[in-house]
């Protein structure tokens, strides 16, 4: 009798209770995977990336602004304390963020002239080249973050969950900018743009303060696909946001 009554509180613990999804994703652990578009923007004087020339004079470029928006990759890994909580960890990387910037002429035009030209070099000596060129910046951005979770599910077996997410991110960018060769030769165009400058190696980091909002769906089988806007307040840059789509496995 003891054995039946075991095995019958057994199956009693095992019974799914009624509102309860099947395959519970209120507690345990989880991980995912997901991309999006992520939003850089900064001042590049502030960063101490524009030109200068070889003797330390600034070259003019068309703006002093660095925006761009460019495809992010995260990882994602987590553990659901219980149905309204969560702790998580997450890493992140901004791919292709250059951006490119035209010298300016003497008279504030876009200028696609470089380098000096040899009006009537002596026989067998080659004619200087002009070629088409631009300042170029990259900020290669990557990101560690930390979050504490707050979830409200709704809807029919509570599939849908809402959450607002607050944590710290350490980061790391490591800037290049310099004069990259955009096009064939070109015909000279006066007046001439200095030719040289010197390129730039920086790295940039620190750890600051992030947050999200968003909108996950849950499936019985364990499997959450969300949809999430995140903030990282990174101190050198005026702008970082990330809208992005993920596939999360729960345990």
């Amino acid at each position: 009798m003891k054995k039946v009554l075991g095995l019958a509180t057994l199956l009693a613990l095992m019974t799914p209770v009624p509102g309860v999804a099947k395959d519970s994703w209120y507690d345990g652990f989880y991980i995912g995977f997901g991309g999006g578009a992520g939003r850089l923007e900064a001042d590049l004087a502030k960063l101490g990336l524009l030109p200068v020339d070889a003797s330390g004079q600034p070259e003019p470029i068309d703006s002093n602004d660095y925006s761009k928006t460019s495809f992010t990759g995260k990882l994602i890994g987590g553990y659901r304390i219980f149905r309204y909580a969560a702790v998580e960890l997450s890493y992140m990387e901004f791919y292709n963020t250059e951006q490119q910037y035209c010298f300016l002429d003497s008279a504030g035009e876009c200028t696609e002239s470089r380098g000096i030209p040899t009006p009537t070099p002596p026989p067998g000596v080659p004619v200087s080249a002009i070629s088409s060129s631009a300042w170029t910046v990259e900020l290669p951005t990557r990101t560690y973050s930390a979050f504490a979770v707050g979830l409200l599910p709704f809807g029919k077996d509570d599939a849908f969950e809402g959450f607002v997410k607050l944590g710290v991110v350490n980061w790391e960018t490591k800037a290049q900018a310099g004069e990259v060769i955009v096009g064939n030769f070109v015909p000279p165009k006066l007046p001439l743009v200095p030719p040289t400058n010197v390129p730039i190696a920086k790295t940039f980091d620190g750890t600051d303060v992030a947050g999200g909002i968003g909108l996950s769906f849950n499936h019985s089988s364990g499997i959450t696909v969300r949809t999430e806007l995140e903030y990282y307040d990174l101190s050198d840059f005026d702008l970082t946001a990330v809208f992005s789509l993920s596939a999360i496995y729960n345990f």
